[in-house]
């Protein structure tokens, strides 16, 4: 794995566990909670349930698997004597392999979701388009991300054997510029979503205060493409080494409230 072959450590992770641990239990309430929200103001107050609606229950259903794992990771992070044996070390980089996929799962399925609501109220047939080629090309290099994530080493529970013996697909030349190219991907996305919807909104017959509201919305969503972007800065810790899980650290969490 690295030019001393020694396994990533647990020892030295500072606060990274319990700062995961915390931020996925959070993230879990107030998304299962904005999840319900929407469900019940969506098909019981509006009675008006589409496809974007529906793409959304599988997208939060990856998202809690992503949760479960990090917070499964974070626990044994938290112990590092329990957890320092080549078993629990084997679990815990397998673990992150999962994650990484499940991550990539939730990321297209919630651009899917999103694209399928602008589709929605969205009338100009160019911004249709737009809206058709983005979702395609996020999604089909998603699930080529996605491939790459999980089985680029073959079976995920053979990930740091392998990995050790040279038999994975390139992390520098392969993984961490399909990691840039599917951050970038997600950042632009998310403001071809913010921006499209300006013409329409402001054709329609309603105050200008609900206006400038709606407009604030879709800047807000926009501002997600800044976490993304910051996420991009860690990529180049997949890099395996002795300290594998410590500079995964801030790429886990990033990665984690992108979505």
């Amino acid at each position: 794995m690295v030019a001393s072959d020694a396994p990533p450590t647990l020892y030295g992770l500072g606060t990274i566990p319990k700062e995961l641990y915390g931020v996925s239990i959070s993230l879990l309430v107030i998304t299962w909670s904005a999840a319900l929200s929407r469900a019940y103001v969506r098909g019981y107050v509006l009675r008006s349930v589409g496809w974007d609606d529906w793409t959304l229950i599988p997208a939060q259903l990856c998202y809690t698997v992503q949760c479960a794992y990090i917070i499964r990771m974070a626990q044994m992070k938290m112990n590092p004597d329990k957890n320092s044996n080549i078993r629990s070390i084997s679990q815990l980089v397998t673990n992150l392999v999962a994650f990484a996929g499940i991550y990539a799962l939730t990321c297209i399925l919630l651009k899917l979701s999103l694209g399928l609501f602008f589709l929605r109220i969205i009338t100009e047939r160019w911004q249709r388009n737009v809206i058709y080629v983005g979702i395609l090309i996020n999604t089909l290099y998603g699930i080529t991300y996605f491939g790459l994530c999980t089985f680029g080493c073959g079976h995920p529970a053979k990930y740091l054997l392998r990995i050790t013996l040279k038999q994975c697909i390139s992390i520098d030349r392969v993984i961490i510029p399909a990691s840039y190219v599917f951050t970038g991907f997600n950042a632009v996305m998310d403001w071809i979503m913010a921006l499209l919807p300006i013409t329409t909104i402001w054709h329609l017959n309603m105050p200008k205060m609900t206006k400038f509201w709606a407009y604030s919305l879709m800047v807000l969503g926009g501002t997600g493409s800044i976490v993304s972007l910051i996420r991009s800065a860690f990529v180049k810790s997949l890099e395996p080494d002795v300290n594998f899980f410590k500079n995964t650290g801030k790429l886990a969490f990033y990665s984690h409230i992108e979505p």
